[in-house]
């Protein structure tokens, strides 16, 4: 009877639903309406930490960004102080990944401005990925 009660157990177990992935915690997040308005975050992040800027919609949603970085060293002769702006254009669904230049920085701020080129709700956020 015993063999009958482990057998029943571990079928038990198997049959139960996988544990959720715990999602990558959100530093900041924003979304566009639909219609004519764009979706805007900035965060100040870690620079001994990955991020992901992800932008979501329905898929295939055209859009236009602007970005820009400002991070600062402890040494200014040293490389890695300065800003970085630019623009990036794609399709949703979206993902680039952020890594400071120097994982010692002490001041790294992102900031983003998507503006979808087509009526639909986009949201635009930065997401923790982890140790770098």
């Amino acid at each position: 009877m015993t063999g009958k009660v482990v057998l029943l157990a571990a079928l038990l177990l198997l049959s139960l639903p996988a544990p959720a992935v715990q999602d990558q915690p959100v530093v900041a997040q924003s979304t566009a309406d639909g219609g004519a308005g764009v979706a805007a975050v900035a965060a100040k992040l870690d620079s001994s930490r990955r991020y992901l800027v992800q932008i979501d919609g329905p898929p295939g949603v055209p859009f236009t960004a602007r970005y820009s970085a400002v991070r600062v060293s402890r040494n200014p002769s040293e490389t890695g102080s300065g800003n970085d702006d630019g623009a990036v254009e794609g399709t949703t669904p979206y993902e680039l990944e952020l890594v400071a230049p120097r994982p010692d920085l002490l001041y790294w701020r992102y900031s983003i401005v998507v503006d979808p080129q087509a009526p639909a709700a986009v949201t635009v956020r930065i997401v923790d990925a982890g140790p770098r």
